[in-house]
């Protein structure tokens, strides 16, 4: 780092849409300040890669005191993005002018946020609009009835995940362990499954199970009625419904199939506009960090 020629380093955890997506937001942040910049993926710090390999190197940086740097005359700064995740609802967010987490649960909520739905839907099949407007309409609606289709899933697992409660509900998973097939309402039987296996799990009481799962249904409840389900509901979840739907949609019927899960992510990434101003959470920690390291024009 000390000996590289840009002025800042960008970590960012994943290697499917972290890339892509965090260039496009420097070079929209940092263009007008002509601020050089490197993205560097989490895999490059510890073979793992992940969010606690950037924690740790950043927990390093910040020990050394080197998250802005000086050698030999030549300032360098390092800013690290990081999914949310639930960090915000277990406490264990990190505060730190060189952290920005996302407002969502991951970057993907972005892409189906403030991508273009219809067109990165259309461009990974290969189709014309028309033939999937009426099954998907309008993209806020689209995300609302796909998130709430999989509310039951969403309270299995943060409730497996806020009392650490070793289960398949797990948000780690791509698919609904309850609604079979994706785009079916929750399965009954296997719903009752997946509570009592997270009830033997629990280790207390019935009564105490009770009161926290309808703790974490309440919870769940509030998210979803404020509209901010895109905080709890993972943004990848949305791939597998859209697939679903594009594969109802087109049944008996020829389209790009191949690798449509890719296919969808990379579309919808083309359509984003990081000039918007729903990026600016983003994109002003890093601007700030730039003003450190940069010499004044």
């Amino acid at each position: 780092m000390q000996i590289s020629a840009v002025a800042l380093f960008v970590f960012v955890e994943g290697q499917d849409s972290d890339p892509y997506f965090y260039d496009r937001l420097c070079a929209s942040a940092l263009g007008k300040l002509n601020a050089t910049y490197r993205i560097v993926r989490a895999d490059r710090i510890a073979s793992t890669g992940g969010k606690q390999a950037l924690v740790s190197f950043y927990d390093y940086l910040r020990t050394v005191s080197s998250l802005v740097d000086s050698f030999k005359g030549k300032r360098t700064g390092s800013l690290f993005y990081l999914d949310k995740d639930l960090d915000d609802l277990l406490h264990s967010k990190v505060f730190s002018d060189h952290i920005v987490y996302t407002r969502y649960y991951h970057v993907e909520n972005y892409l189906f946020v403030e991508g273009d739905l219809h067109e990165g839907a259309s461009s990974a099949a290969s189709l014309d609009r028309g033939s999937l407007a009426p099954t998907l309409g309008d993209a806020a609606d689209w995300r609302v009835r796909k998130a709430t289709l999989w509310k039951d899933w969403v309270v299995l697992c943060l409730f497996a995940e806020v009392f650490e409660v070793p289960s398949r509900c797990r948000y780690g998973r791509s698919d609904s362990g309850v609604n079979v097939p994706p785009n079916a309402h929750t399965n009954i039987a296997l719903y009752t499954d997946c509570k009592q296996e997270l009830r033997m799990g629990y280790g207390r009481t019935e009564a105490e199970f009770n009161r926290d799962f309808s703790r974490i249904e309440r919870t769940v409840d509030r998210y979803y009625r404020m509209g901010k389900h895109d905080f709890i509901f993972k943004g990848k979840w949305y791939l597998r419904l859209l697939q679903s739907d594009i594969e109802d949609a087109m049944a008996g019927q020829a389209f790009s199939s191949h690798g449509l899960p890719n296919a969808i992510v990379a579309s919808l990434r083309t359509t984003v506009d990081f000039a918007g101003a729903w990026a600016d959470h983003l994109k002003r920690p890093l601007e700030l960090v730039a003003t450190q390291v940069v010499p004044a024009q």
